[in-house]
């Protein structure tokens, strides 16, 4: 009872003393456009004081750890995968729907619903620490678990593969766990290091264009997908854009791809694009170089991009 009337306190604050531009505060506050990856790379623990060690974090924020933590609540799909990989699955004691499903995830865990997950249950798990993304859990509930003294720490979901390697650095850090860590970073780079090769011995590069989820969502530079296809030996037309941008038929018809991989869901299809009369000119249309790509395969930054890279060079060919 003493936490659901807390809840309703903190939760009525928040509402009172939250208008428009309050929750716009929130959401800078805890869904940062930029973040703090470069500066604080490589994740080592930095100061030792009474006893504990302190880490900073990829907004900047130092946390105070007396311990590795061994009561972890992840709603954070892509915390949660790396923490799985680093064998340190049994201290997850609470997690998000999506991460419920994920090969490895504790069976035992309190499994927490979408967004509006409750504030009452995350607090009476008594978590050390709570990683979150944005995607996963509201503003409101954020701060209510920060004022109740909750350790919070925010797992970037987008980027590139630099991205995918600076949180594994920094949750095997966290968890004392560097050595696993730093072997998981290098079997993906040896990976990695195969399919470059492997690339550089066809000797041809070809131009692609990589649709994301729905009709001329381009994915730009600077993404997992766009990083993968360039090691696999394709250049990416549409490299000077940011993130997944929206571009038209006629972009799409004088960068004249070679190449059309559709990074979507299991309902996408290639037909779907290439019976598009917008871009029926198009070298990849006319060509039939089209492909389906099952975007769950890489939309995490974690190790699991090791399985994407291997599949995307299968599908263009560049691998066998």
């Amino acid at each position: 009872m003493k936490i659901i009337k807390l809840t309703a306190i903190i939760l009525t604050v928040l509402m009172i003393t939250t208008g428009l531009t309050g929750c716009t505060d929130l959401v800078s506050k805890f869904y940062p456009v930029s973040t703090g990856e470069e500066s604080t790379y490589g994740f080592i623990p930095e100061t030792a004081a009474d006893g504990e060690i302190l880490f900073k974090d990829f907004d900047g924020n130092v946390i105070s750890m007396p311990s590795a933590p061994e009561k972890i609540v992840s709603v954070s799909s892509i915390a949660t995968e790396i923490i799985c990989g680093l064998g340190a699955s049994r201290y997850i004691i609470g997690l998000d729907d999506g991460s419920s499903r994920l090969e490895g995830a504790p069976i035992g865990a309190t499994v927490l619903p979408y967004y509006y997950m409750s504030y009452n249950e995350i607090v009476a798990l008594e978590p050390d620490v709570v990683f979150y993304t944005t995607e996963y859990i509201s503003v409101l509930t954020l701060e209510a678990l920060k004022e109740s003294g909750v350790k919070l720490i925010r797992i970037p979901s987008t980027g590139n593969i630099e991205t995918a390697e600076s949180n594994i650095r920094f949750i095997a850090s966290l968890l004392y766990r560097e050595e696993a860590g730093n072997k998981m970073i290098d079997e993906m780079r040896h990976e990695f290091d195969k399919i470059k090769t492997a690339a550089q011995l066809v000797g041809v590069r070809k131009r692609i264009y990589i649709e994301y989820i729905s009709d001329f969502c381009a994915c730009g530079g600077n993404t997992l997908i766009s990083e993968i296809c360039d090691m696999a030996g394709f250049d990416n037309v549409f490299e000077d854009l940011e993130g997944f941008t929206s571009v038209t038929a006629a972009a799409v018809t004088e960068k004249n791809p070679e190449v059309i991989l559709v990074a979507g869901f299991a309902s996408a299809s290639e037909n779907s694009v290439r019976t598009r009369k917008s871009i029926e000119k198009v070298s990849a249309v006319r060509e039939n170089k089209i492909y389906l790509f099952n975007i769950n395969n890489s939309i995490r930054p974690t190790q699991s991009i090791v399985n994407a890279a291997k599949e995307i060079a299968k599908i263009l060919g560049t691998t066998n």
